[in-house]
This record gives C-alpha cells, structure tokens and sequence, in this order.
C-alpha cells in the first residue's frame, strides 16, 4: 500500500503541479572530459581532457556540466535518461544470482582433506596482495558513477569538488554499487527499482528538489532548501560506457 501511496503521490507530481519543460545542456560549462551532442541534450564520458582552450564558465577537474536555461520561480520538471547496458533490475538480479552460484562452488572447492589449511608465509602474502587489489578494485567501481539534479548559477566550477548542497548542488548519484543523495554524509537509497529514467521536480518558491522514478512514479528522495539564486540542470558524469540524456 505504501509503495502504490509514492507511486500515486510521483504521478501527481508529474502531472497535475509542475510544468514539464524541455531542458538542453550549455556547452561553455561542459569539462573536457565530457562530449555533447549537437542537439546539446546527452552527455558521454570521454576519460581523455580534450577541451584545447578552458571557457570562464567550464568545469575544469570535475567532469560536470549545466543546463542552459535556468529557473527562478515555479514548478518544472523535466527527466533524465541513464543509457546504459545492464542498468536494470532483471539483470542485476541475474547477476546476483551468478556470484552466488560461484561463491558455492567455491566452498565445495574447499572442502579437501585438510592440508590445504596449512598456509604458508608466500600464501599469506598472495591472500593480502589479492584482497588490496578486490579493495582497490571495489573503490574504483564506487568512483564510476554519475550524478544528476540542479546546481545554483554561482557554482564553484574550478578544482576538486563536493558537489554537495552546501556548495550549491541538489543532486542524486548513481552508480552500479547503489544510489545515494548527495548529502553530507551520503545517503545511500533504496528504490524498488533501478531509475533509468530519473524525474526531477523543482519547485523554487517551496524549496524543493524531487526525484521520482519516471517509469514507475515512485518517489526516491526529495531535498529541501531555501533558493536565493538562479538553479539549472546539472550533470556529473564518470563513468565510462554510460549516456545521459534530458528528456523531453
């Protein structure tokens, strides 16, 4: 009852309140790490800088870019669609189930005559070596993510950032190892489905930034803030093999 509550309260949002408005991004902002479209509505991550000359208004380290139009009153909405291969739910199950099938053959694996207990000092450092590299590996998977929301027109765009609300961004991060709000600290969600299409409403005299499951209406999370600037659509992308496109 309470998920079909948030999916009805999400249809309401898109429907009834706010007025769905076309968005595209501002190539000035967008950092060299990041390729537009000539229509100016997606984003792919490159990995290589390859902007020759930095534009005032440009991301410089991080791989973000802002939306060309901005708003200072109203309710809008707008959604943004994750391109990408396995990001849906079906899937990630199968995948699951998979590591879990491996993980049993592995303890059958080990079930022996008991010598294989007895390690070595060469065994031990081969463990330790093998599980800082599954560390290493787990941190760079974290780091392959993408962000989506709004940001103030006076954002900080130059240097290693937080991109988080203090400084003036409003946005959800999403990534193969979850979903999180950028808050401080993050807080990790857990929607019933995997968003591939993330509506964002923005109601600037009420405060409010919103995020909703575009396909199913459920509500993922919602900020609050009190807005003095002008907000515009934000996108943060680091992960290879991903598009992000503004819709409609």
């Amino acid at each position: 009852m309470l998920r079909g509550l948030r999916e009805f309260q999400g249809k309401l949002l898109r429907d009834l309140e706010y007025k769905t408005v076309s968005v595209t991004l501002d190539p000035q902002s967008a950092s060299g790490y990041l390729q537009l479209s000539e229509d100016w509505k997606c984003v792919t991550y490159s990995g290589l800088y390859q902007s020759a000359y930095l534009h005032p208004q440009q991301f410089d380290c991080e791989p973000g870019v802002l939306g060309s139009k901005g708003f200072t009153w109203g309710k809008v909405y707008w959604e943004v669609e994750v391109e990408r291969e396995g990001w849906s739910e079906d899937e990630e199950e199968g995948d699951e189930e998979e590591e879990g099938e491996e993980e049993e053959e592995e303890e059958e694996a080990g079930y022996g005559d008991g010598y294989d207990d007895w390690e070595t000092d060469e065994d031990e450092e081969s463990l330790g070596d093998e599980e800082e590299e599954e560390e290493e590996e787990e941190e760079e998977e974290v780091l392959e993510s993408c962000m989506v929301g709004v940001a103030r027109d006076s954002v900080k765009r130059k240097g290693d950032l937080s991109l988080r609300p203090e400084d003036g961004v409003w946005a959800l991060r999403l990534s193969s190892a979850g979903i999180w709000a950028n808050t401080s600290p993050e807080a990790e969600l857990f929607p019933a489905l995997r968003p591939r299409r993330v509506g964002i409403a923005l109601d600037y005299e009420g405060g409010t930034v919103t995020f909703t499951n575009a396909e199913s209406q459920e509500l993922i999370y919602t900020f609050t803030a009190t807005f003095t600037r002008r907000l515009l659509p934000f996108l943060w992308l680091k992960w290879p093999g991903t598009r992000l496109l503004l819709r409609p």
